[in-house]
This record gives C-alpha cells, structure tokens and sequence, in this order.
C-alpha cells in the first residue's frame, strides 16, 4: 500500500512504500543513532562571568521588568518588541555614558567631541 493512496511506484516517484519503509526499520536500517559520549554526559556548564555589557544589559532588563523571564527561559524567549526596547535603551544609555562596545563585551570609552 502506497502512502498517498498512488497504486505503483512509477506513478509518483518519490513517495515510497509503506511496506518497503517498514522493512528498512525493521533490523536492517541504514541509519544509526547517535550516543552521546560517557565523559560528556556528566559535565555540568561552568557558569560564564558576566561582562560589563552583561552586566548593563540586566541592569536594562530589570528597569523594563524582564530580569525574571530571561533568568527563566534565557534570552532567546523575548520578543522582538521587548528586545528592540532593551537594545534601544542600551543604545541611549551607551551613547550618554560616551561607552562603546569593544571586543568580548567589554565597554571602551569613545572620543569626546
């Protein structure tokens, strides 16, 4: 019996045979599971030391009352609404402070003009 219902293979070259698909899994398959590494599996992630950028960007957070949900499920769960409001901020605030972002978030002073 043929997937979408089609009577021979010649007739939709791409759809394969639900009989043929479940001989392949059933011991002879081509494709083997990945395992992750005994030495790996026990490893914790060292905490990373926050930089000044870091550490600005939380002090932002915390003024637009977002420090909890990022300590929860991370940064990548803003929107982009509430990321484009904390890159905002942070760009003001970089440009009062006369700082720039330097290399591996360190914060440099810029000329003064």
């Amino acid at each position: 019996m043929c997937i979408f219902g089609f009577t021979g293979r010649d007739s939709f070259p791409f759809v394969y045979e639900i009989a043929s698909a479940a001989k392949i899994g059933a011991g002879g398959s081509h494709m083997q599971k990945k395992t992750k590494s005994p030495t790996a599996k026990g490893r914790q992630k060292k905490p990373k030391e926050l930089t000044p950028l870091d550490r600005l960007k939380l002090e932002i957070a915390q003024e637009l009352g977002l420090a909890e949900k990022i300590a929860r499920s991370g940064w990548a769960e803003l929107t982009a609404a509430e990321s484009g409001r904390l890159g905002g901020i942070l760009n003001r605030r970089l440009k009062e402070l006369k700082l720039a972002i330097g290399p591996k978030g360190t914060l440099i002073p810029t000329a003064k003009s």
